[in-house]
């Protein structure tokens, strides 16, 4: 046994009693193998981390502690399980209030180290911070070439966001042959909007360029403004909106959360659909997340923007679901 596995171990015995304790009304059986996966975890099996990680997240069999899944995913990740490291790049992105500071350098490096370790999903992260602009300059080029990485890795979602990099020519040439290949490839890796919309790929990008305002030019998936970038359109003021934000990580309940958004809602606030996407990751839950997206939505100030929503969402399913319920 290594001198890490060793301390690994006595810090797995050590949260044995706090493990049981916190899972004290929940499911027993649900928190043994919270239990088991976090020892597993500190004895060495990297590859538990982010299981172990993911219930102390979610609440599944123990009660939500985010300090101790930021613990466990940052071990995971120390000990080269790169599903851990994609975790500590989303946690950072995603707080205050998951356990760790908000850096959107960590993210990116954590995302980095998740993709270069060949975890497709760190790379599609890692390509959505270039194509938005979050923590780096805004990056058409590089953040296809992240979502192209993910493709060929098998990533159903990051190969429909390149095909509509082609069909709706954003930073390349329009490429509607080339667009129906990579759906047909996202459709065959699991993702079923890719399935229909193979079937029509010029009409599906170009209902996508009506949708968010771009017309027949090809400017991208936001309004383009200097050299092709999308614009940052000003919704509720900045110190408002980070006051409301604070306000949504208060209380993390789902109840509670859409309680806030159909008040707001109700109130006649008006938002950015990059705000709306921030307030819909305060929820660590896609459901929730889709909820909020789908109430706030009609205080949207920049439509041509809504697809930022849909990024705020880690599932293909989820984000046809908001698709449906807010008519996209």
């Amino acid at each position: 046994m290594t001198a890490t596995q060793a301390m690994g171990t006595r810090v797995a015995l050590g949260i044995s009693t706090l493990v049981l304790a916190l899972a004290a009304s929940v499911s027993p059986a649900s928190a043994q193998e919270a239990l088991a996966d976090a020892q597993a975890c500190y004895a060495g099996r990297f590859d538990r981390c982010a299981f172990a990680g993911d219930a102390y997240h979610e609440g599944t069999g123990v009660a939500v502690s985010f300090e101790m899944a930021a613990q466990l995913y940052r071990y995971g990740c120390n000990g080269g399980d790169m599903r851990s490291c994609r975790a500590m790049g989303w946690i950072h992105q995603q707080s205050p209030g998951h356990g760790v500071p908000t850096s959107l350098s960590e993210s990116h490096r954590y995302y980095a180290m998740a993709c270069t370790g060949g975890y497709a999903l760190g790379c599609y992260d890692l390509g959505t911070l270039y194509w938005t602009g979050q923590g780096v300059p805004v990056s058409w080029p590089t953040g296809q070439s992240y979502y192209e990485r993910a493709c060929g890795m098998r990533h159903a979602d990051a190969c429909r966001e390149v095909a509509y990099i082609y069909g709706r020519a954003m930073g390349v040439a329009r490429d509607y042959q080339r667009m129906a290949a990579l759906l047909r490839q996202a459709c065959d890796l699991g993702n079923s909007t890719a399935c229909q919309e193979m079937v029509d790929p010029v009409g599906a990008a170009t209902r996508a360029d009506a949708e968010e305002g771009t017309g027949s030019g090809g400017a991208g998936g936001a309004q383009a403004g200097q050299g092709g970038a999308p614009v940052i359109v000003v919704g509720m003021p900045e110190p408002q909106f980070q006051d409301l934000v604070q306000r949504f990580r208060r209380d993390t309940r789902t109840y509670a959360q859409i309680a806030l958004a159909r008040d707001l809602a109700s109130g006649g606030v008006t938002l950015s659909c990059q705000q709306i996407a921030t307030l819909m990751q305060t929820s660590a839950i896609d459901s929730t997340r889709v909820q909020l997206g789908t109430t706030l939505w009609p205080r949207a100030v920049d439509p041509q923007n809504f697809y930022l929503l849909p990024q705020a969402l880690e599932y293909e399913g989820s984000r046809t679901l908001l698709r449906q319920q807010t008519g996209h």
